[in-house]
């Protein structure tokens, strides 16, 4: 649905799962659950790799002068993604939604990661599955 902003460089598609630092991931694709996870260990069979990066590099790398929204809900990885990017956090500012639910202790965890790499953002969360940050 974005083939024309893609084409006129609007939108840029970067192949990498958002974290709290470059390298690698391995994601398991086996288990319980139907969706799969980062496996810490790398040791579960049936793991793919692949690329990890942050926030912070992408908006390096594509030279942005400023993000102006984020939206999250990547199963559990929210902290590990805004931890990568504290520096745009703390210069941009950007309005987010991030979800709260994955982890027992997601409310708790993710304001304060927020508020550390900025304390100006103002937040409300949405019947606790839900943060906005503004």
């Amino acid at each position: 649905t974005f083939a024309s902003e893609i084409a006129s460089r609007r939108v840029h598609l970067v192949e990498a799962a958002a974290w709290h630092s470059s390298g690698t991931l391995s994601f398991a694709t086996r288990g319980p659950a139907t969706m799969g996870h980062v496996d810490t260990e790398g040791t579960e069979s049936g793991d793919v790799t692949v690329r990890a990066t942050t926030f912070d590099e992408i908006v390096r790398m594509l030279n942005l002068a400023r993000v102006d929204f984020i939206k999250m809900d990547i199963e559990g990885a929210e902290r590990h993604a805004l931890a990568g990017g504290r520096e745009t956090l703390r210069r941009s500012q950007p309005r987010m939604a991030i979800c709260i639910y994955h982890a027992p202790d997601d409310g708790k965890v993710i304001p304060q990661l927020v508020l550390a790499a900025n304390p100006r953002y103002r937040l409300f969360t949405r019947g606790g599955f839900q943060v906005y940050f503004h």
